[in-house]
């Protein structure tokens, strides 16, 4: 398996000042202490109009005009050591030109922190969405919509003030709508072990162990690229990963967090296709001036593919998202994203000799948003998406442009 020296040298760095990652690795809740101790009911409504120039990201691909417009509801009370947090949204979506595209999408979720005396703590999550696939993600312009599920519950116990041992599971579910998506469900169960550092101060270590077995109740009949294989593939597999996983909050307006670690995932029937080697990310989020606040993102790891093929690629992906306040009602996102996708785990090209699909897709643009309201903004964006692929089919390039407004009370 190929790696990106630049990249791990970037990542390790940050590592060790500590730091640590988010990405299929779940991380670690703050202590209670961090939480607001309020006792508060907010809604968010909004409409945005999005213009694509390449809807179905491919090569001269049509345009067309979206509208969305979330509503949303959330809550976040702490009751002595137990804070209770639930949200849920709804937001339809319309195509103006291409409307057999139109659906309706959501999320509901809830997560308990909980603590019993001065030992027991732990957590109870669960998740449950239904979005579209976006459509550079997928062959053909299906039309797909995806409904995941996502539940995990973690206990600890504290043999010190500042140590614990701890273990969790959890699962992730996905099912597709399109008849071509079903080899893509999946469940993906998960349990972890390991020990903790936490003294307290807004900064948790996590040493731990984590096994997940990969089962894909239909078997694939397609690569990434369309082409029928040979034969049907079993996709299951199990997964080990060692990992080390951080939190790290140096101020009110600053946050690390990441995971860095060994995974290895083994595959029943084509053994070509198995992975060993060093995954992880990174999310920073300093302070640099009053005006500038910057975000960095750093991403190696494993991911279920969305195209035809049901297998995994690897993503490595840099990202740097700066906020620019210009003025007290004025702020300003710039996006620069880059991020390549090596198929590596397609069974279409090791049966078949081809070579391994790679694409590369880079991210330009930049956002303004304005408060002309208390609780009431308008935003709007410009971007540039492009990508790059050994594959010529895959290539393209969208812009887009959205205006929108949104508000929170």
């Amino acid at each position: 398996m190929s790696t990106n020296t630049p990249f791990w040298g970037a990542l390790l760095v940050a590592v060790l000042l500590p730091a640590a990652v988010q990405a299929q690795v779940p991380l670690p809740e703050l202590p209670l202490s961090d939480a607001p101790d309020r006792d508060v009911i907010q809604f968010d409504v909004g409409a945005e109009l999005a213009y694509h120039s390449n809807l179905f990201a491919v090569r001269n691909g049509p345009s067309d005009t979206l509208l969305r417009v979330p509503l949303g509801v959330s809550f976040d009370r702490v009751f002595s050591l137990q804070r209770i947090r639930l949200n849920a949204m709804v937001e339809p979506v319309k195509y103006f030109d291409f409307s057999r595209y139109d659906y309706i999408g959501y999320d509901v979720g809830a997560l308990w922190d909980w603590e019993l005396g001065r030992s027991l703590f732990g957590n109870v999550e669960a998740s449950y969405s239904q979005t579209q696939t976006p459509f550079d993600s997928i062959n053909f312009a299906q039309d797909n919509l995806e409904n995941r599920l996502f539940l995990r519950a973690l206990a600890g116990f504290r043999v010190t003030p500042n140590w614990a041992v701890f273990g969790a599971v959890d699962t992730q579910q996905l099912d597709n709508s399109a008849p071509l998506q079903r080899p893509n469900d999946y469940t993906f169960n998960s349990y972890e072990a390991g020990v903790r550092y936490a003294p307290g101060t807004g900064t948790l270590l996590d040493l731990f162990y984590r096994r997940t077995d990969g089962e894909y109740p239909d078997r694939q009949v397609y690569d990434s690229n369309g082409n029928l294989l040979p034969g049907a593939i079993d996709n299951n597999f199990s997964q080990n990963s060692y990992l080390i996983r951080m939190a790290y909050r140096p101020s009110d307006d600053s946050r690390i967090s990441g995971y860095v670690g060994w995974t290895q995932r083994d595959f029943t029937n084509v053994s070509e296709r198995n992975f060993s080697g060093p995954t992880g990310g990174l999310d920073v989020d300093w302070l640099w001036t009053g005006a500038l606040q910057m975000k960095l993102r750093l991403l190696r790891d494993l991911y279920p593919d969305n195209s035809l093929a049901a297998s995994y690629v690897e993503i490595s992906r840099i990202a740097l998202l700066p906020v620019i306040r210009y003025s007290g009602k004025l702020t300003f996102n710039p996006v620069l994203s880059w991020e390549r996708r090596d198929y590596a785990g397609d069974p279409g090209f090791i049966i078949t000799g081809a070579p391994a699909r790679s694409d590369t897709l880079t991210r330009i643009g930049i956002g303004a948003e304005y408060e002309f309201m208390r609780n009431v903004f308008v935003n709007a964006l410009f971007r540039s998406d492009h990508r790059n692929s050994n594959y010529d089919i895959f290539t393209y390039t969208d812009n887009v442009l959205s205006l929108g407004i949104r508000a929170r009370f």
